[in-house]
């Protein structure tokens, strides 16, 4: 039946079956509008909602372009309705007229003003699928932190479940009130949740960034600019564009739990934080307030892989104490160039099978496999360190370790300050003491 062998998604699914539940065209097409522009994940909602209209950019989210004013499913109808009858559809019809279709087909690259820009320079962290699994997620109130709530081959289901023991005119309240807080939530996370940001100063990799759009000015025309969220301490937040992101706890807390649940049906800290920003007022919204928010949720599932009766040895030590123990540490002594990247390795300092042609003291017992001669490095850097004792990794990768681990950096300190850049039981001991200690005394506040 299929013979072009194209499936459909099930996000093309849910939008057919929730744009059902409304009564004519033109509700259909506000609500397709809003959706398509959400469903944009690399590019920020204001732009892609109103792609070559700024007039009615600053309609929907103010004069600065930052904050969605509108919140109700009747002014974003009455809002764009204007839009749409310029654009040559009627102010009830998702459709167009031959002409004005062909007009708009013509026009369709040469928007102007760089709004195609951001499109290349930030990537989104998830993609639509799992961000609508946070929306219902946040919308109906849910933890979202059992198993299934991020599944994104289940969200024909998730939505089914939503709208099932609703009568036919509570569904269509339910679309509604969904389709506004699906853009508020957006326009959110757009905010102050991190992304990968490409720019010719932080390399082909990118960089985490956490950038608010505002308007500016180009000559005489308006213009979208992207300014750190949270403003460095002591600023005014008016750094230009191309500025380098701060490095602040929101921005650090947010990487370190994006390397460490890379699958996107884990990242519960997200819903965990959309809902922090829905419920509050952004004039109201601080850096510490969100990020204690993160380092409760990172608390509690460091106490759950590291409980203080058994402690874990080896690779049976969850990913997340590693990466929080790496947070504290820049805490105490912020790095600005640290930064956390994708590291799924245990490396473990004094090595499980030692080179033979070096000498040194050794590790001994269950001592080799304890949290104070592990650490969390990239599969790369792993290789690069081979067998080689940890003097012998601290003289001749010195560089690379700082980029890997303040906690590898630390051990790596403290080998070379010893008389003979040793590490051997003593030196475990300690630095695992300090390292739990430093865990529990976190965790008991």
């Amino acid at each position: 039946m299929n013979t072009r062998g194209e499936q459909l998604r099930q996000t093309d699914i849910v939008k057919a079956r929730l744009m059902q539940h409304l009564g004519d065209n033109a509700g259909r097409d506000c609500f397709a509008w809003i959706w398509n522009a959400c469903s944009d994940m690399d590019s920020y909602v204001q732009m892609a909602l109103t792609r070559g209209d700024t007039g009615l950019r600053s309609r929907i989210f103010g004069d600065s372009w930052s904050a969605l004013c509108i919140t109700d499913f009747q002014e974003l109808l009455d809002v764009r309705k204007p839009a749409a009858t310029a654009a040559g559809g009627s102010a009830g019809d998702a459709s167009l007229t031959l002409d004005a279709a062909l007009a708009q087909y013509a026009g369709s690259g040469t928007t102007g003003g760089g709004e195609e820009q951001e499109n290349v320079r930030f990537s989104s962290i998830i993609e639509f699928p799992i961000f609508l699994l946070h929306v219902v997620n946040v919308m109906n109130g849910d933890s979202g932190e059992h198993e299934d709530s991020l599944d994104d081959k289940r969200l024909i289901r998730r939505f089914g479940e939503v709208l099932q023991p609703l009568d036919p005119a509570a569904r269509r309240t339910w679309v509604e009130r969904f389709a506004c807080r699906l853009l508020r939530c957006r326009n959110l996370f757009d905010i102050f949740i991190l992304k990968r940001e490409f720019t010719a100063s932080n390399g082909e990799d990118g960089d985490w960034s956490l950038r608010r759009l505002v308007k500016a000015y180009s000559g005489n025309q308006p213009t979208a600019q992207y300014r750190n969220t949270l403003p460095r301490a002591g600023g005014d937040g008016a750094d230009d564009d191309n500025a380098e992101a701060s490095a602040g706890a929101l921005l650090m807390l947010q990487s370190m739990l994006r390397v460490t649940y890379t699958s996107p049906r884990t990242m519960h800290w997200m819903t965990r934080l959309l809902k922090r920003l829905d419920a509050g007022e952004r004039d109201t919204l601080t850096e510490a307030g969100l990020a204690d928010s993160l380092r409760a949720y990172a608390r509690a599932k460091v106490s759950e892989a590291f409980p203080a009766d058994e402690e874990p040895l080896g690779f049976a030590i969850g990913r997340i104490v590693f990466t929080y123990l790496d947070y504290l540490l820049w805490e105490k002594q912020p790095d600005p160039e640290f930064r956390f990247a994708f590291r799924n390795s245990i490396e473990h300092f004094y090595p499980q099978n030692p080179d033979e042609q070096q000498s040194g003291m050794k590790v001994s017992g269950d001592r080799l496999h304890r949290l104070g001669n592990l650490a969390l490095v990239s599969v790369g850097a792993n290789s690069k360190f081979s067998n080689s004792l940890p003097g012998a990794k601290a003289v001749n990768f010195l560089s690379t370790i700082g980029k890997q681990s303040p906690k590898l950096q630390r051990m790596a300190e403290i080998t070379l300050g010893t008389p003979a850049r040793e590490w051997g039981d003593t030196e475990v001991n300690l630095h695992h003491k300090a390292m739990v200690s430093l865990l529990r005394e976190d965790l008991a506040r």
